[in-house]
C-alpha cells in the first residue's frame, strides 16, 4: 500500500510533467510562429531591395550610355574641327610681296614667310597636343564617376539588410510573463526534485534550441 505522501507525491510530479510539456510545447509553436512571420517579412523586404537595385542599376546604365553616345560625338566633332584646322595650316594663302631686284621666282615665300607659316603650324599643333590632353582629362573623369555610381549601386544587393533579431532581454521578459507553476508540497522527495529540476533544464534547452533554429533562419 503506498503511503499518503507518496500518492501526493505521484500525483505532483505527474502534474509538473504535464505542465513541463504543455510550457515546451508552448514556447516552440511561439518560436516557430515568430519564425516563420519574420522570414517572410525579411524575404519580402529582400524582394523589394532587390527590385530597387535592379532599378538603379539599369538607370546608371542608361546614364553611361547616354554620356557614352554624347562624349563619341564631341569626340567626332573635335576630329573634325582638328582636321579643318590642319588643312588650313597645310595649304596657307599666298602672302603678297614685292619681288626683289633680280628675283626671278614670283610667288615663291621668303625666310620670313615661311617661319610665320611654320610658327602657326606649330601653334596649331600645341592646341591639338592640349584639346586632347582635356579630352583625355575629361573621359578619366566620366569614367571614375560611373565606375563609382555603379560600385554604390550594386553594394547593397549583395548583402540585404536583416530584420532585427529579438534582443535576449525580451525573450527574458516573454519567460517571466509565462503563468506560475501550481504551488507544491513544502516537503518534497529527492525524485521529485529530481523530475522538476529534470522538466525545467528541458524546458530550457527546447526554448534555446528553438532560439538557434530562429537565429541561424534568420541569418543563414
Amino acid at each position: 500500500m503506498k503511503t499518503t505522501y507518496e500518492v501526493h507525491s505521484n500525483l505532483m510530479l505527474d502534474q509538473v510533467q504535464r505542465y513541463a510539456k504543455a510550457e515546451s510545447d508552448a514556447v516552440e509553436s511561439r518560436m516557430e510562429n515568430r519564425l516563420s512571420s519574420m522570414l517572410q517579412k525579411a524575404q519580402a523586404e529582400k524582394i523589394i531591395e532587390s527590385r530597387r537595385q535592379a532599378e538603379a542599376t539599369q538607370a546608371v546604365a542608361d546614364k553611361l550610355e547616354g554620356t557614352t553616345e554624347r562624349f563619341h560625338a564631341e569626340v567626332e566633332e573635335l576630329k573634325t574641327r582638328m582636321k579643318e584646322l590642319e588643312d588650313k595650316a597645310a595649304f596657307p594663302p599666298a602672302l603678297p610681296r614685292t619681288p626683289r631686284t633680280g628675283d626671278s621666282t614670283v610667288g615663291k615665300l621668303s625666310d620670313s614667310e615661311k617661319d610665320i607659316a611654320s610658327a602657326i603650324v606649330g601653334h596649331l599643333n600645341d592646341l591639338a597636343k592640349q584639346q586632347q590632353r582635356a579630352q583625355d582629362e575629361q573621359t578619366d573623369r566620366i569614367a571614375t564617376r560611373v565606375q563609382a555610381e555603379l560600385r554604390r549601386a550594386l553594394t547593397v544587393a549583395s548583402s540585404p539588410t536583416a530584420p532585427p533579431v529579438q534582443p535576449v532581454s525580451s525573450r527574458n521578459a516573454e519567460s517571466k510573463s509565462m503563468p506560475r507553476k501550481p504551488k507544491v508540497l513544502s516537503r518534497r522527495s529527492d525524485k521529485l526534485e529530481r523530475t522538476i529540476a529534470q522538466a525545467q533544464k528541458e524546458v530550457k534547452r527546447r526554448s534555446e534550441l528553438a532560439a538557434r533554429r530562429f537565429d541561424t533562419a534568420l541569418h543563414g
